[in-house]
């Protein structure tokens, strides 16, 4: 296979683990392997149709190659390894499942998180026309102060709006994926061993950080109650993860944490 992107000695294993997924302000890109391997199929001049086509046939060789070097691995009776779970087996994980799953939707984390990220965008649906002539007045103003930019301005306003609706939702999926991980993982000792749960918080953690600088940004544009309580929401919600999660910040994500 030419150009495997698992030969290349410098990528990071895992990288893609805990990453926020916004590969355009990502500084680890050329040692990801998801974004090479999406990279090498879209970033050409070639049709849209046939960008798609290549990005499954790559996708179709990572598979094969990935089989093929676990094969050492897998033993030669694979019943042994994955043995079929019979009918009763099945309903008490189905029923194991849908206890986390009630869990998840009745802790405060995900109540705040999935309120948040509705209010988010109703905020911006209501106030996306005042942020563009913001914008736009920013990039017209003329001042005879050196030391302030208009443009960098209001480049500064537009970062910080990309910052909050790029979070929005993703804030609470990693909330719901923390959670998931946190109920599960209960039923089992990984005493020794780094918890997803505690990367899916850690990420989480981040990414409403960055959320609570941004909304500064904006409440200096527009210094509105409904600013503040969007900063109050996701200090609630990072001190109840905090709380759920205590070896959250110290969870190590390959890359970016090393």
């Amino acid at each position: 296979m030419s150009n495997n992107p698992f030969n290349n000695p410098n990528l990071i294993p895992g990288v893609f683990n805990y990453c926020d997924r916004w590969c355009e302000r990502c500084p680890l890109t050329s040692r990801c392997l998801t974004f090479l391997t999406l990279n090498e199929c879209f970033n050409n001049n070639e049709s849209k149709d046939n960008q798609n086509r290549k990005f499954w046939e790559k996708l179709k060789e990572l598979y094969d190659t990935t089989y093929n070097m676990m094969d050492e691995f897998i033993p030669d009776d694979e019943e042994d390894l994955f043995p079929e779970p019979d009918d009763e087996e099945k309903a008490e994980i189905m029923k194991q499942q849908e206890d986390i799953d009630n869990k998840v939707e009745e802790n405060e984390c995900n109540i705040l998180s999935q309120k948040y990220s509705n209010q988010v965008m109703n905020w911006f649906e209501k106030n996306e026309k005042l942020l563009n002539e913001k914008e736009n007045a920013l990039k017209n103003e003329r001042t005879d102060l050196p030391s302030k930019n208009p443009y960098l301005e209001a480049f500064d306003l537009k970062d910080a709006a990309d910052i909050i609706l790029y979070y929005g939702f993703f804030i609470s999926a990693k909330v719901n994926r923390a959670l998931h991980g946190l109920f599960d993982e209960c039923e089992e000792e990984f005493d020794d061993m780094p918890k997803d749960s505690d990367g899916s918080a850690k990420i989480g953690l981040i990414a409403i950080d960055r959320s609570i600088a941004a909304w500064g940004e904006i409440y200096y544009r527009f210094p509105e109650q409904e600013v503040i309580e969007f900063v109050l929401l996701l200090d609630k919600l990072k001190r109840l993860l905090e709380l759920s999660f205590p070896n959250a910040k110290n969870f190590i994500r390959p890359g970016f944490d090393e």
